[in-house]
C-alpha cells in the first residue's frame, strides 16, 4: 500500500466502506505513514468543523447558500489537494439544502438522498477502464444488496456510468450509481419502490403528485422517479426536467429483482 493507493481509497476508507481486508492494509499504511497519518487529522478536524457549521446555520440563510453557489461555480476538475476545500462547499451545500428542503414536499428522503451525493462530491470518480459502464452493473453489484440488478436497456444518452455501489439510505439498502452527464457529477440511487414505506413524506409526495417530479429549486436538484417496481432518485446540479428525464431513463432500464 503507498500513498496513492491510500489516497483513492481515502472517502470509503473515512465512511467505513471499505472491506475487510482493505481496511487493514489501509491502517497498516497509517501506522508507517505520517504524512497520511496528518491527512487524516486534517480530514477528521475538517468533519468537526463542518458540524458546528451546520449546527450554527439558521433556516432559510440564503446568504449561506450565495456563498455555496460561489464555491461550486469556481469548482474546477478534481485534484486530490482540493479534497478539503470540495468537501467544504459540499457539506455547506447540504447546510443549506437542509434548510430550504424540509418544507418543500418529500423531506424525508430528500434528506438523504442529497446528504449521501454531497458525501461522495469530493470523491474522485473513476475514469477510462476503472468505469464501470452500464452493462457492468450486474457485476458490480452481485452480492452485495438483497435485491439483484441488472441493466437490460439501452444506456441513457451521454450519460457514463462509472462507478456502481452499495449504499445506505437509513434502514434502507441502495444501490447508487455514480454518473457523469455533461461534466457533471451526479447520484442515481435504485431501490424497490417497497422501500417508500421507510420514506412516508415521499410516500405522501408521490400519492399526491403522481410517479414522477422534483425537488429544489437552487443548487443542485432531485428528480424521483416511480415506475414499476423501482424507485429512482438523481440528484445533480441540472434542471429538474433533465434529472426527471434521467431517473425515468434508469427506472425502464433496471432490471430489478427481489
Amino acid at each position: 500500500m503507498n500513498c496513492g493507493e491510500f489516497l483513492r481509497h481515502l472517502g470509503p476508507y473515512l465512511d467505513s466502506e471499505c472491506d475487510p481486508e482493505t481496511t487493514l492494509a489501509l491502517a497498516g499504511h497509517l501506522e508507517t505513514c505520517e504524512v497520511c497519518a496528518q491527512r487524516i487529522a486534517r480530514e477528521k478536524a475538517l468533519e468537526e468543523r463542518l458540524a458546528r457549521q451546520l449546527a450554527s446555520s439558521a433556516p432559510g440563510d440564503d446568504a449561506l447558500w450565495r456563498r455555496v453557489e460561489r464555491r461550486f461555480e469556481r469548482r474546477t476538475l478534481f485534484r486530490p489537494a482540493s479534497i478539503a476545500a470540495a468537501a467544504v462547499a459540499a457539506c455547506l451545500a447540504l447546510a443549506a439544502a437542509v434548510a430550504v428542503w424540509p418544507s418543500r414536499g418529500p423531506s424525508d428522503l430528500v434528506r438523504v438522498a442529497s446528504a449521501d451525493h454531497v458525501k461522495t462530491l469530493h470523491e474522485p470518480l473513476p475514469t477510462g477502464d476503472g468505469e464501470t459502464g452500464w452493462a457492468g452493473v450486474e457485476d458490480a453489484l452481485r452480492g452485495r444488496l438483497p435485491f439483484s440488478l441488472s441493466w437490460k436497456g439501452p444506456a441513457p444518452d451521454g450519460v457514463v456510468l462509472a462507478q456502481a455501489r452499495p449504499c445506505a439510505f437509513g434502514k434502507e439498502r441502495v444501490a447508487l450509481l455514480r454518473c457523469r452527464y455533461r461534466d457533471t457529477d451526479l447520484s442515481v440511487a435504485v431501490l424497490p419502490v417497497a422501500a417508500l414505506e421507510s420514506f412516508p413524506g415521499a410516500a405522501r409526495e408521490f400519492a399526491r403528485r403522481g410517479d414522477e417530479f422534483c425537488c429544489g429549486d437552487r443548487g443542485f436538484r432531485i428528480g424521483l422517479v416511480r415506475s414499476g417496481g423501482n424507485l429512482v432518485c438523481a440528484t445533480g446540479m441540472l434542471s429538474g426536467e433533465e434529472l426527471c428525464r434521467m431517473a425515468q431513463t434508469v427506472a425502464e432500464g433496471i432490471d430489478l429483482r427481489p
